[in-house]
């Protein structure tokens, strides 16, 4: 669905990206339970008054039975203000990589499904999108620009860094392992 959604909210980068994403984390929260995929692109619809592309369209393998779990509770305090520490960590840890490093990493940010994941930085309140085009050390305006196609390809992060697509597979395999080295040291003190 990323990308195929034209409705006008929100101000800033990635307008309609974060729209969409506040309206699947409240749906989802409002549904308590697991939500069909083929049900939340239908709402979706609804909402921004656009179709989604069809699952053959979205450039991949889309199973319209497919699950999306809402989370079943919220939280507790402590365990939230310790998830919003270590993400927070996490984010200062980022900003301290090599540049070519932190634009590899961001620029392809990706959960295990493939999915882009930078957009959920400002959603849950880490960084803005201008933020995260410092951290880039690119401009807000470029940022805002390329922000619906996100996440990149290593072809066209190579091309942006002038660098070869190998290198940049190193860069960000670097950048998952330096964080975790200083993560793991963190957690330790």
């Amino acid at each position: 669905m990323k990308g195929r959604i034209s409705a006008p909210t929100d101000d800033g980068p990635g307008p309609r990206s974060l729209a969409f994403a506040r309206l699947v984390r409240r749906l989802l929260a409002d549904a308590g339970g697991p939500v069909r995929v083929a049900e939340l692109a239908t709402i979706v619809e609804d909402v921004f008054g656009v179709a989604t592309a069809p699952a053959a369209n979205r450039g991949g393998d889309v199973d319209e039975s497919e699950e999306v779990t809402a989370i079943s509770q919220d939280p507790s305090p402590a365990e939230a203000f310790e998830q919003r520490d270590y993400l927070e960590r996490l984010w200062g840890q980022i900003g301290l990589l090599p540049r070519h490093q932190r634009v590899a990493l961001l620029l392809n940010l990706r959960d295990a499904a493939g999915r882009g994941m930078i957009g959920l930085l400002p959603l849950v309140g880490l960084a803005t999108p201008t933020e995260i085009a410092t951290v880039l050390e690119m401009p807000p305006k470029r940022l805002e620009a390329i922000w619906e196609e996100l996440p990149r390809e290593d072809e066209w992060i190579a091309e942006e860094l002038g660098v070869t697509r190998r290198q940049v597979i190193n860069f960000r395999k670097c950048a998952r392992e330096r964080l975790w080295r200083r993560m793991s040291l963190a957690e330790r003190a």
